[in-house]
């Protein structure tokens, strides 16, 4: 097992205590309705369309995170996250594609989303898959569900879904991972604010 290190423990902890003040004095921006409540009623403060975490809330929720996650692909494989392997994952959802041939970059397609996803598939250092393109050859709202839609069928390692941001792209790519399997055992997801700490009310 490949040991690394790159922070020390200080830093690490430096870096906790950074994001814990953020979320506690700058807040994020969530108009949501039952996310709204559901922090408030646990801790949380808001002001008009701002939400405050304090300190002791983040840490309370950190504790009952359990300490390892497994995450399955269609292969059969399995990937124990947290049990002090070291795994691999693509950059996700660049935008555009340089061409070395030419010197010119352009808007990545759906078919480079595939064939890199097929690619990434090959190649054995590569444990776990990210869409690694943001195609621009489909409409914006949909770009999100794109980049899992046309991955699924192009792997059969673990593959993680593209930062989500509304209830109604989780509930898609939901029924998108059933067709390979149940998605607590497939499904893995990630939140993605706009920048700088927005989560957009769905249409």
């Amino acid at each position: 097992m490949v040991n690394l290190t790159v922070l020390t423990d200080e830093e690490i902890e430096s870096i906790h205590q950074a994001a814990l003040q953020v979320l506690s004095e700058s807040g994020f921006a969530l108009t949501q309705p039952q996310a709204r409540q559901l922090l408030l009623e646990a801790g949380a403060t808001a002001q008009d369309d701002l939400v405050f975490l304090p300190p002791e809330l983040v840490e309370r929720a950190i504790t009952k995170c359990p300490n390892q996650v497994t995450i399955s692909g269609r292969n059969g494989g399995k990937i124990y996250l947290g049990d002090g392997t070291l795994e691999w994952h693509n950059l996700g959802g660049a935008r555009d594609i340089y061409d070395p041939r030419t010197g010119k970059c352009h808007p990545a397609t759906l078919q480079e989303l595939r064939e890199s996803t097929r690619l990434l598939d090959a190649l054995d250092g590569v444990t776990t898959i990210t869409p690694f393109f943001t195609p621009q050859d489909v409409p914006a709202p949909l770009m999100f569900l794109a980049m899992y839609r046309h991955a699924l069928p192009n792997t059969t390692k673990p593959l993680h879904s593209p930062g989500v941001q509304t209830d109604q792209e989780v509930r898609y790519i939901f029924r998108m991972t059933e067709v390979i399997g149940s998605p607590t055992e497939f499904l893995t997801l990630s939140l993605s604010p706009v920048s700088p700490s927005l989560f957009p009310t769905p249409l």
